[in-house]
């Protein structure tokens, strides 16, 4: 009895905590943020085309969404995008034509993240946190049907505990970006700028497993063993490192 009482208050304190979280989510991108997790799961399985579809679907919610369409989730959608095309036409196709063209692609998609990254940091990595949440206000107008039964003092806080997480994340993750750029570069033959590429992508994380791998093997070093998909896609991490 004492057991099954200690499971069911472990129960209704997860049901409360879970409930109070999403209390948070800012309702107008939750779907694009639950279609980012299956996302994932599908480039896990190696099931690249469905990934892509499901990325045009979370684009268009953020892209229709204030003040999203310019935020670090479009870097992040571009960059997935990206490295998808990247995967693809490194490992899953055997056509040389059809490897260019997907390499175009990439290089398309990793370029509009990087520009997305560089954008945003240059706009909020300096901003106090009075000044974000001044800012995230703007985003959330109380005249906003879909805002209308929220708890929006709490929905505001948590826009901006994203914000603040994401001026730590997103150094790393144009790193990422910016790896990517230069395995683009080196099966384009323009090895010059993978190199500088590669440079760039270690400076703004120093343990870029994939940056530096790629460096080596351009100059003649010897590679670190990791994962292909560790390579391509970031990481999420939750504390600032070099």
């Amino acid at each position: 009895m004492v057991l099954v009482i200690f499971a069911g208050i472990g129960l209704l304190s997860a049901w409360l905590y879970y409930r109070y979280e999403n209390a948070a989510e800012d309702p107008r991108v939750k779907g694009a943020r639950l279609l980012l997790e299956q996302y994932d799961e599908l480039i896990q399985d190696g099931k690249f085309d469905e990934g892509l579809i499901l990325l045009d679907s979370i684009e268009q919610i953020y892209v229709h969404t204030p003040c999203y369409s310019e935020s670090f989730e479009m870097g992040v959608i571009h960059n997935n995008r990206g490295s998808a095309w990247l995967s693809i036409a490194l490992y899953h196709t055997s056509d040389s034509v059809r490897k260019a063209e997907f390499l175009v692609l990439a290089r398309k998609e990793i370029c509009l993240s990087i520009d997305c990254y560089e954008g945003w940091l240059q706009r909020f990595d300096t901003m106090t946190i009075p000044e974000i949440k001044k800012e995230v206000k703007q985003c959330f107008p109380l005249q906003d049907p879909e805002l209308g039964e929220i708890d929006y003092q709490r929905v505001v806080d948590r826009r901006v505990e994203d914000l603040e997480l994401a001026k730590i994340e997103t150094p790393r993750r144009l790193s990422v970006s910016y790896s990517n750029l230069g395995i683009i570069q080196r099966h384009q033959y323009e090895q010059d700028s993978a190199i500088q590429s590669y440079i760039k992508a270690l400076k703004l994380w120093n343990r870029n497993p994939s940056a530096k791998n790629n460096l080596n093997t351009l100059l003649g070093r010897e590679a670190q063993d990791e994962s292909i998909l560790k390579q391509l896609f970031p990481p999420d991490r939750r504390k600032p490192e070099n």
